[in-house]
């Protein structure tokens, strides 16, 4: 199974401008969840990974949908639903038993098992059992590719860009109005909350995807700005939109939270996208090619599913350690049996040891997964 959210190889020539997108997606993502985006993402206070990240992630699978796939719908939701659904709630269930165990080991921020967390919460809401948290959007991220597809094939009589023209204002559309429901408290908890969670997301999501195929299609051939007037135009955008604003937007897309209006997460996704596109150009040629940038893109469900389970490896390490180091490190045990405590002596570049485990133990589970996998199914 090839264990990458992101397709990049759905055309024979590798577009290593979007790997370079994936593998700092992937940092940003990491440095998120150590609480350290701040210190090494430069552009932080212009443009704020959360107010734009997701939408990238669903932009960039977007770009790489193929539009022969609408007269075979079936067989794409099919190919979806192995690739990602059925190893997602495995690996839930997985989790859902590791923590049962830590648990009992006396870890307090291990939650219970129970069969909602492995049945519907994975949808609604998405995977609680601690580790694999941050692959809750991997469930509206499919449905929003299952929506592309029917919608698509609704309108299959319709060829060229009247139709995608047609399908990108509308998602547009769908989008302001799930921000709305929203702000009106549909997704913010309870048993109906939750399933309103569950669509309100899948509607948030659903344009992002549409502009990745928009952009692909019609909009690529255009993009021939210089650095220097693409960066000064989308940069002056991102200082108006902070003037008008006060701050740049930051949003909890994983409960639909925090948004001011149903236009400015609009305008924080475009401005984000547009951003990073460009950076990946200009890093492409300097690091596109590299081995371990396009290790990094092509374990990107990998990352998302188990970087959690590095950091919490790499902190269990320095607690065995500080036994035998008891003078020289100072671990603080009962934090780390109730919560994300990761030990992070002075000195700036040390959590970036975290955030090299949090990529080398994801991408040797999916080689692992992949080898297996290759060894029953091609027997």
């Amino acid at each position: 199974m090839n264990d990458t959210l992101l397709k990049t190889n759905s055309e024979k020539k590798v577009n290593y401008q979007f790997k370079v997108i994936y593998a700092m997606l992937m940092f940003c993502v990491l440095c998120g969840h150590l609480g350290i985006v701040e210190n090494y993402v430069p552009w932080t206070e212009l443009f704020s990974v959360y107010g734009f990240g997701i939408q990238l992630f669903i932009f960039v699978s977007g770009y790489f949908y193929n539009s022969k796939t609408d007269n075979s719908p079936l067989n794409f939701i099919f190919k979806k639903i192995k690739k990602l659904l059925i190893p997602y709630l495995l690996w839930n269930l997985f989790y859902g038993l590791l923590c049962c165990a830590l648990s009992k080991a006396g870890f307090t921020f291990a939650p219970a098992f129970s069969w909602q967390r492995v049945t519907y919460l994975p949808f609604t809401f998405g995977p609680e059992f601690y580790f694999n948290t941050p692959s809750w959007f991997i469930v509206p991220m499919l449905f929003t590719e299952i929506i592309t597809v029917l919608e698509r094939r609704l309108l299959v009589k319709f060829e060229g860009a009247k139709k995608d023209v047609f399908l990108l204002i509308f998602n547009f559309c769908i989008g302001m109005f799930a921000i709305y429901f929203a702000r009106k408290g549909y997704s913010a908890g309870g048993w109906n909350e939750e399933w309103w969670r569950f669509i309100v997301r899948i509607l948030f999501f659903v344009p992002y995807y549409m502009l990745g195929y928009f952009y692909k299609t019609y909009l690529e051939k255009y993009d021939t700005l210089s650095n220097f007037w693409y960066f000064m135009i989308v940069c002056s955008l991102g200082i108006i939109y902070i003037l008008l604003n006060g701050h740049a937007s930051s949003y909890f897309v994983i409960v639909m939270g925090g948004f001011e209006n149903p236009v400015y997460p609009i305008i924080t996704g475009l401005l984000g996208i547009a951003f990073y596109l460009r950076i990946a150009r200009v890093l492409t040629p300097v690091i596109g090619k590299s081995r371990y940038i396009n290790a990094i893109a092509d374990n990107t469900f990998s990352i998302m599913m188990h970087h959690m389970l590095g950091f919490f490896l790499l902190s269990g390490l320095f607690l065995i350690i500080s036994k035998f180091l008891p003078g020289y490190i100072k671990f603080d045990i009962e934090a780390f049996k109730s919560g994300s405590y990761y030990y992070m002596p002075r000195g700036r570049g040390f959590p970036l040891v975290y955030v090299l485990v949090g990529l080398i133990v994801p991408i040797y589970i999916g080689k692992g997964m992949r080898f297996v996998t290759n060894k029953i199914f091609n027997r």
